[in-house]
């Protein structure tokens, strides 16, 4: 009797090894464009696939939302968004958003990914003809970035793909900007922005 319990939970161990794993939403799309692609259906096979980069590019900005920093002391932060663009609006792109408070102080850190308009603003950031009065360059954590004083925002370019923008409300001194600029991972962002 031992010995057949013992066979019965090997056996059960075994069959339970060899079954495949669960595929997630977005490889069950692309498998779903896959038999459509060879059944000569590429309509329902070009449904699949954007919906399986809907879903990739969601994934991808779950990963960018644990990159924006904690609150500062004394703050208190929401939970981060996150927005994604398909390619067919404006070439495409990703936006993670977080918002912090402390009383009626805001500040908003936004980051914007995949978007092929980052290399025309990376062009226009770096221009010395748009830095003016109202614009303070800096770099900061290795990286340049534009304080705007009409704005009360910070906005840094990560490579050519990632765009930061460290925004406050009217009374959030430039410190505090400067403080959750600094706090963000750039180094964990520009892996995850190639």
């Amino acid at each position: 009797m031992m010995k057949a319990a013992i066979l019965f939970l090997a056996l059960t161990s075994l069959a339970l090894l060899t079954v495949p794993a669960r595929a997630d939403d977005a490889t069950d799309q692309l498998q779903e464009a896959r038999k459509a692609y060879d059944k000569g259906d590429y309509a329902t096979a070009l449904t699949a696939l954007d919906a399986a980069a809907a879903l990739i590019r969601q994934k991808r900005a779950q990963q960018w939302q644990s990159l924006l920093p904690d609150p500062l002391p004394g703050w208190q932060a929401e939970d981060a968004q996150s927005t994604t663009v398909s390619p067919a609006m404006l070439g495409g792109g990703t936006a993670v958003t977080r918002n912090y408070y402390r009383g009626t102080d805001k500040v908003e850190i936004s980051l914007v990914l995949d978007s092929p308009i980052m290399q025309g603003i990376g062009s226009l950031m770096t221009n010395p003809f748009f830095t003016n009065d109202d614009t303070k360059v800096m770099v900061i954590n290795g990286h340049k970035a534009v304080y705007m004083r009409s704005d009360n925002s910070y906005q840094a370019l990560v490579g050519t793909k990632a765009m930061i923008v460290v925004k406050g409300s009217l009374m959030v001194d430039e410190p505090t900007l400067k403080a959750y600029l600094t706090a963000i991972k750039f180094s964990e962002l520009e892996k995850a922005a190639q």
